[in-house]
């Protein structure tokens, strides 16, 4: 299903709009009588409603064989490859690693996967559907001037078009505490003006992230660096949390605006939504940049989704072992869209490659815009090409600290094999 799709179809005014004829209720001109001439009618206006509706569409088809203004960087939807990783901590040693191996190459291979979870799936939803209600009633009685301006908390962002939709963003500390600790004291429904405390809604699925997903990582870094067993577990936390809340759908072009497509600054970050609205940018059939929306398996269970990007971070300390995921997200559904990104770092290394790579993020989004924008206007394939095998390797380059540094066992304080 394309993008536009997704937004819904225009209504039946809007159809008749196009096609320059009147809505059904005021076509008076239409006898009773005229049995002949009423179904010739409606044959004839449903043609032409028919030809605008797809000539509008047509800019934002998923189809490579339509003519659109940004054919050559759209293509078609695909799902990640999903991971089913319920119950991993009661598995057998044997399926615990087959389930790591098969999380890995998927990373590997694409930089992102599709997770199954049915552990976190009741507090995941708990919270998108919470998060949903408690930012659009904020909307409702809180003007956007009102708005706190911070870096965290609630906040409203007004620099770019990409992210001008209401946040609310908590750091996390490795011991559980977080910051904001609290919301801030603006109504967050009506006749109400006392401070909320951090909703348990969030709480209670940080704790089954750190319970049933994280050791999954953990294993697959060990298995992966050929690690001693054990020697990651605990490492692994979430030092973010981002809720993403878009009251109405975006449009396609909005992808292709300035900090849009970007790597995360994390090891590895899961997203839950309630709509699929992630977009990643991958080498497209000539190398250059290829925009496709991560969508999920038909026979899949969406409910228990979760997407999992591989971050920056990680992609510098593993010199490209896996690479990051250039991705972008947005609302293409036809109503509003909550997302939940949670970024998972690893404490005793985070230091070191973000004081190497403070600006490379702000870098890679400058160079993308740049790029598209190029594309856009000029479209040379092959230039294309070579700038965004350089892109995808920022988080690789310039990174002397790092490179200098022994493998992960040394950094962790562990032995290699």
């Amino acid at each position: 299903m394309s993008y536009s799709e997704l937004q819904g179809k225009p209504s039946y005014a809007h159809q008749c709009a196009w096609a320059g004829m009147p809505q059904w209720s005021n076509r008076r001109w239409l006898s009773r009588r005229a049995s002949v001439a009423k179904p010739l009618a409606l044959l004839i206006l449903l043609s032409l409603c028919t030809a605008s509706l797809r000539d509008a569409q047509s800019a934002f088809s998923s189809d490579p064989g339509v003519a659109r203004p940004h054919g050559q960087l759209f293509n078609k939807d695909r799902p990640a490859h999903l991971v089913h990783i319920s119950s991993y901590s009661s598995g057998e040693e044997s399926a615990r690693r087959q389930t790591v191996d098969e999380l890995d190459r998927a990373l590997r291979r694409e930089g992102v996967a599709l997770l199954a979870l049915r552990d976190v799936r009741d507090a995941a939803q708990t919270a998108l559907d919470f998060w949903a209600w408690q930012l659009s009633k904020l909307m409702e009685t809180t003007p956007k001037a009102e708005w706190p301006q911070s870096n965290v908390g609630l906040l409203w962002p007004d620099g770019t078009e990409m992210y001008s939709h209401p946040h609310f963003v908590a750091y996390i500390e490795p011991d559980g505490r977080r910051h904001p600790p609290a919301l801030p004291s603006i109504p967050m429904h009506r006749g109400s003006s006392h401070p909320a405390k951090l909703p348990s809604e969030l709480t209670n699925l940080l704790v089954g992230v750190r319970r049933d997903v994280l050791p999954v990582f953990e294993d697959m870094l060990e298995r992966g660096l050929d690690l001693p067993s054990g020697s990651m577990a605990g490492e692994m936390s979430v030092v973010k949390a981002v809720v993403h809340y878009y009251p109405e759908p975006t449009k396609e072009e909005t992808l292709l605006t300035h900090a849009a497509f970007h790597s995360d600054d994390s090891m590895l970050t899961l997203n839950f939504e309630s709509v699929a609205g992630m977009h990643s940018l991958h080498a497209g059939a000539h190398g250059g940049p290829s925009i496709r929306r991560l969508t999920y398996p038909e026979d899949a269970d969406e409910s228990m989704c979760v997407n999992l990007f591989v971050g920056g971070y990680l992609q510098s300390l593993s010199q490209g072992l896996w690479k990051s995921l250039i991705h972008s997200g947005s609302n293409p559904g036809h109503s509003d869209r909550v997302s939940i990104t949670l970024f998972l770092g690893i404490a005793s290394l985070d230091q070191l490659v973000g004081a190497a790579h403070g600006g490379t993020r702000s870098r890679q989004e400058a160079a993308i815009y740049e790029l598209l924008t190029a594309m856009r206007q000029e479209g040379c394939k092959t230039a294309a090409s070579l700038k965004f095998a350089c892109v995808r390797a920022m988080y690789q380059v310039g990174n002397d600290s790092v490179q200098r540094c022994k493998p992960f066992s040394h950094l962790l304080g562990v032995g290699g094999k």
